[in-house]
């Protein structure tokens, strides 16, 4: 892939195939959850893939560039982290505005380029969350202390080049940070942010004043990718998984798939609503004592909401198995949508 900045990405051991749905695609080598194995399950790179490579690989090159151009300034770099570049200057030397407007100051290669960042100016490199009500939370830092906030009456946040605010710093509390899935409100607006870590814990984040606080939300809970759920149409199937890795993997199939916040077992009546007037509903359990449960409680939910409900079983996986395992042996959309139109309502 040829980027603007001149530069290339490559893809490892890239080759042609027909996928399911008889289109060719591009399958090439990948990391996925710990295993070096074609992307996506050989399924192929679709056009989102690219996207989203192009746009990451563009977002780096745009970083890079400025680098030199801020240190050339007076803004000498001790650090970045992913997205984020920290300078340290005296007191009183330079400004937040500057150091943005440098930092979004097109090359060449990028003119036309909608480039946004934020920044902020303090003592110290921090990850900073919304002030705490208690009277003994700390404050941000004041001008007396030599910070200049970016916002004059917002509380310091650490922002990134794509103009949105980054989570807190504490999820290390619970091991190193596999993956994270965004709900989204009905608008497509952030509601909802889970982690999954190593320690196969699930911290969770909701969205505040513009950014990730630490905490579930104190709303409603609602269902996983819940604008494709309600752009789909009434008569197109919605496979309700346990879990949001696997309605992610079932979605990458073509298919409409959701799950609720939390895990098995906590389905709760609120999410009900969002299914009215879909016609199918395809439960998918994992294939043990806690999955079977937890597809039981859906199903009951959902009846006399729904006027299709069907539970669907793996029970050739392995116990603790599910259908992310299955499709990683090489299971389709044709057959899913085969095995759950063969069980009964």
């Amino acid at each position: 892939m040829h980027l603007p900045s001149g530069r290339k990405l490559a893809y490892p051991f890239p080759r042609l195939i027909t996928n399911d749905r008889g289109e060719p695609a591009v399958v090439f080598m990948d990391a996925q959850q710990g295993k070096w194995t074609e992307c996506r399950h050989g399924h192929g790179a679709y056009g989102g893939i690219w996207i989203e490579n192009a746009v990451q690989a563009v977002s780096r090159d745009l970083f890079a560039a400025a680098m030199p151009r801020l240190e050339a300034a007076g803004y000498p770099i001790v650090m970045h982290v992913h997205d984020e570049i920290v300078a340290e200057v005296p007191d009183g030397f330079g400004s937040v505005d500057e150091f943005v407007a440098i930092l979004t100051a097109p090359p060449e290669w990028a003119a036309g380029l909608p480039i946004a960042a934020k920044g902020r100016n303090g003592p110290r490199f921090a990850k900073v969350e919304s002030p705490k009500t208690a009277s003994n939370a700390p404050q941000p830092p004041t001008e007396e202390s030599g910070a200049a906030m970016a916002q004059e009456h917002e509380p310091p946040r650490a922002w990134s080049g794509n103009g949105y605010s980054h989570y807190s710093s504490g999820e290390r509390e619970w091991g190193t940070n596999l993956d994270e899935y965004i709900y989204r409100d009905a608008s497509g607006q952030p509601y909802l942010r889970v982690v999954r870590t190593s320690a196969k814990q699930f911290p969770q984040y909701h969205w505040e004043n513009d950014g990730w606080v630490k905490g579930k939300s104190t709303g409603p809970k609602i269902p996983y990718r819940l604008p494709e759920l309600l752009a789909a149409p009434a008569a197109e199937p919605v496979i309700v998984c346990e879990g949001e890795k696997d309605s992610d993997n079932v979605a990458e199939l073509g298919l409409i798939a959701t799950t609720n916040p939390e895990g098995a077992g906590k389905w709760s009546d609120d999410l009900n609503k969002w299914f009215s007037g879909k016609q199918v509903v395809y439960i998918l359990e994992d294939n043990d004592h806690a999955g079977r449960a937890h597809a039981s409680k859906v199903a009951a939910a959902l009846c006399g909401i729904v006027p299709e409900v069907h539970v669907v079983s793996f029970p050739e996986l392995p116990v603790n198995g599910d259908v992310s395992d299955w499709i990683e042996q090489g299971g389709t959309k044709a057959q899913l949508l085969e095995r759950a139109g063969a069980t009964p309502c």
